[in-house]
């Protein structure tokens, strides 16, 4: 769980990898309102996952981002599509997130390792409570 600068808003942060593609990540941002039932995903940064007829973008990195407009317009929320961005795994990927969100340095250190030398991060997917 996350919590605004200010405390007055709740989020949640997600990394997902598929273990058989290496190239199908998610890193994502889901506000979790106080007064509320419910959650909206608001940023997704993804890998390339393969495109279809309908999701060309989905052949190269991309992220999915969050508008007030599909919002009220009843639609997936998370649907405006950027395909040019600065990363290509899921490594960088989430350096991208913890930027594009503004994590505070502490919540960094905090929740996500720091990448070794070769810019890998030491996750285990397989067993992500350590235990």
């Amino acid at each position: 769980m996350l919590e605004s600068s200010d405390g007055r808003y709740n989020f949640s942060g997600f990394i997902a990898k598929n273990t058989n593609f290496q190239e199908n990540y998610s890193v994502g941002l889901v506000f979790r309102p106080k007064e509320e039932k419910g959650s909206i995903v608001l940023l997704r940064v993804n890998g390339p996952h393969g495109s279809n007829e309908f999701a060309h973008h989905h052949d190269g990195p991309h992220v999915h981002v969050a508008s007030a407009q599909r919002i009220n317009e009843g639609l997936k929320p998370e649907g405006n599509i950027e395909t040019d961005v600065p990363y290509t795994t899921i490594e960088e990927a989430i350096q991208y997130f913890m930027k594009r969100i503004d994590l505070l340095e502490r919540d960094r250190v905090k929740y996500f390792p720091t990448p070794n030398v070769n810019k890998q991060m030491n996750i285990d997917f397989e067993n992500p409570e350590g235990g």
